[in-house]
C-alpha cells in the first residue's frame, strides 16, 4: 500500500503526458522509489481502493434512461443473508447490485436486462 493521495494529483490542461517503458526509462517517485510496472500496479490498486471507499466506484452506467440518474432503492438484510447473496452474485459473475436488480425484476415478472459478468 502506498501513501499517495490520488486527490492531490491534478493534471493541468497544458500538461504533456507520455507513455514510457518503465523497463527502459527510469522514473523516480517523490519518495525516492523507482517506478516499475509492479509499483505502478500497486499505486493504481491503492487509488481504486481509496476511490471506492469514497463511494466513487467505477463501473457500469446508471440504468436510468436518457442519461438521467436512476432512483436508489435500499433495504436491510441479515449479515448471513448478505453473505449468501454476495456469494451467489460472485458465482454469476455479477455485482451484488446487478444480482439484486435482476432478482427483483424477475420476481416482479419483468425480464431484467442482460448483465455482463465483470
Amino acid at each position: 500500500m502506498t501513501n499517495l493521495d490520488p486527490a492531490k494529483f491534478v493534471v493541468s490542461k497544458d500538461a504533456v503526458v507520455s507513455d514510457i517503458d518503465l523497463d527502459r526509462e527510469e522514473f523516480i517517485l517523490d519518495d525516492g522509489r523507482r517506478l516499475t510496472d509492479k509499483v505502478a500496479a500497486e499505486i493504481a490498486a491503492d487509488a481504486l481502493a481509496k476511490a471506492r471507499r469514497r463511494n466513487l466506484v467505477p463501473g457500469r452506467k446508471s440504468p436510468g434512461r436518457d442519461g438521467k440518474h436512476s432512483p436508489v432503492v435500499q433495504f436491510r438484510l441479515a449479515e448471513d443473508d448478505l453473505d449468501y447473496i454476495s456469494r451467489a452474485a460472485a458465482q454469476n459473475g455479477q455485482t451484488i447490485s446487478a444480482f439484486a436488480r435482476q432478482a427483483v425484476l424477475s420476481a416482479a415478472g419483468k425480464a431484467a436486462p442482460d448483465v455482463k459478468p465483470r
